[in-house]
């Protein structure tokens, strides 16, 4: 994993972007890309994005990760009324007469 104080990040921007860090984020801004398309397009993880766009004062677009990464809502599947793999473990067990 790449030192977050190292330049790293700057070096591969300008490889694969022919642009300086800086430009190739404020290109996302302008194009309303999202921290975890940003994250996908460059290979690194969010949290170094993130960490980049502050150094240059840029904020990209935040949207919600669990929908942009596919992920299903958990919340509605724990509160079914029928048994599944997410409630299984939040319903009584035992049945008082």
């Amino acid at each position: 994993m790449p030192n977050q104080y190292s330049d790293n990040f700057e070096i591969n921007m300008a490889k694969k972007y022919g642009k300086s860090a800086n430009e190739v984020l404020q290109d996302f801004y302008e194009k309303g890309i999202s921290y975890i398309e940003a994250s996908d397009m460059t290979g690194y993880k969010v949290w170094t994005v993130k960490r980049w766009c502050r150094r240059y004062g840029i904020s990209l677009a935040k949207k919600d990760y669990k929908h942009a990464a596919g992920q299903c809502d958990v919340l509605a599947k724990i509160h079914e009324s029928k048994v599944n793999k997410y409630n299984i473990f939040s319903r009584k067990w035992v049945v008082y007469h």
